[in-house]
């Protein structure tokens, strides 16, 4: 019987009594709890029903134990205890952690939490491994912010769901593209949860948060980021962002959020009363109104590049999205009804779609494959088009569209031309949809 992973940290109940200390679980981003409440069902029954899927989970975490088999434990060298002590007092940690050197070519900082699934429910250690980058080119407080970042992880349970071999497919679980989509929209949110953890871990100390950034995501050295000065480049870097931010043709969801946002989110944290309190105790009330406060001031910035993590609170799109997905799904020629199922699970639950799909199959026995898939297009074009839809709206749909086709694969020429079909009533281009494409089939790192 597989032995369920840790109890995560409970989220204050609004006008609950009782008092609160402001700590590490207020850090957590509301939208990272919320996919994550949506990826654990489908998870954990996963783990009832595969009796190999711990096997091939515990085969993932041993990859990452290969790592240390020629890796330097810093412990006790370089001013890791100064590191990890400042880590620990800012943000109220007891749980023991290390860190290893190994080599990678890019800069890159991971972590596991030593537990065995078959025999423990609670952290006992957190292992760090991080690259020769982390030790040549970071100060102390950058480097706090990434241990920071990598003990949220850990804290926040981000490191019980294999997120990458769900993204990857290195794993099969049942309703596979639909928790692929889910998996994908919880990491960037986790990402979130995680630089604020690094930023409390600096002691807030933003700038820090955004040169260490900087540097592990471009592979800048400390001397040329100085050389460039780093105030200059973070200012070009917010200007990516409002670039971004002002574009109909935004980001496609990867694991990790986009550099000029995570930026952004940092410069604006100063000043909240969250971090103001933090370590303090306070009434659940008070301790909801601060988490409220932080996530009022994250929302619209994340909300910018990435409108589709908040799809559910504000956009109708009525049948659009079913109506493009099976135009999708029929694109190269067959119908696979398990396959439609999953994505009208992805899109529209509430749906009964049976008697749709009956009819589906018996149309395509009289009619070509190409004509049904042209209607089902035009359907959403109506839809979208009554429903006053402009191109930014399109565009999320066409996103949207690209993100679910990729959930089972990379998205091929078929799929792309119904998607540009839809897109071009819109004043979508071949070259943006191609673009959006790219990105989707590009690898998550």
């Amino acid at each position: 019987m597989t032995t369920p992973p840790p109890t995560l940290p409970t989220v204050p109940v609004p006008g609950g009594t009782g008092n609160l200390t402001v700590d590490f679980r207020s850090l957590r981003f509301l939208r990272d709890e919320h996919f994550y409440s949506l990826i654990h069902p489908p998870l954990e029954a996963a783990k009832r029903d595969d009796l190999k899927l711990e096997e091939k989970l515990e085969h993932e975490e041993e990859k990452f134990f290969q790592f240390l088999s020629h890796a330097v434990d810093l412990q006790n060298v370089g001013g890791m205890p100064r590191v990890i002590a400042r880590v620990n007092e800012n943000l109220g940690n007891s749980l023991p952690f290390r860190v290893f050197l190994t080599e990678f070519p890019t800069a890159t900082a991971m972590c596991i939490p030593r537990l065995s699934l078959r025999e423990k429910t609670e952290l006992d250690e957190l292992i760090v491994v991080v690259s020769q980058h982390f030790v040549n080119d970071l100060d102390d407080a950058e480097r706090a912010s990434i241990l920071g970042h990598e003990l949220g992880h850990a804290l926040l349970g981000h490191s019980m769901v294999p997120s990458r071999p769900i993204v990857d497919g290195n794993i099969e679980l049942a309703e596979m593209p639909e928790l692929r989509l889910l998996t994908l929209r919880w990491s960037v949110c986790a990402e979130v949860s995680c630089d604020l953890f690094g930023y409390v871990g600096s002691g807030r100390d933003a700038r820090a948060c955004q040169t260490a950034l900087l540097k592990f995501t471009t592979g800048m050295n400390h001397a040329t980021l100085e050389r460039l000065n780093p105030g200059e480049v973070i200012s070009q870097v917010l200007a990516q962002y409002d670039t971004l931010a002002g574009s109909v043709v935004k980001e496609v969801i990867s694991t990790h959020p986009l550099t000029p946002l995570r930026i952004k989110l940092f410069g604006e944290l100063e000043g909240l009363r969250l971090f103001q309190h933090f370590g303090q105790t306070k009434s659940h009330v008070e301790v909801e109104s601060l988490r409220r406060e932080l996530n009022e001031t994250l929302n619209p910035m994340v909300r910018k590049i990435y409108p589709e993590l908040y799809d559910e609170e504000d956009w109708d799109q009525g049948l659009i999205l079913f109506y493009l997905a099976v135009a999708t799904g029929l694109a190269d020629g067959e119908m696979d009804r398990d396959e439609m199922r999953a994505m009208h699970k992805m899109i529209r639950s509430d749906l009964q779609t049976e008697s749709f799909f009956d009819g589906l199959e018996a149309a395509l026995k009289q009619r070509e494959v190409v004509s049904v898939v042209e209607e089902l297009t035009e359907r959403a074009v109506t839809e979208a088009k009554e429903k006053g839809y402009t191109k930014e709206e399109a565009t999320r749909v066409a996103k949207l569209m690209l993100v679910i086709a990729a959930a089972d694969g990379r998205v091929d020429s078929k799929e792309l031309r119904v998607v540009h079909q839809f897109g071009r009533h819109f004043g979508l281009t071949k070259r943006e949809i191609v673009y959006l494409a790219n990105q989707v089939n590009a690898p998550t790192e």
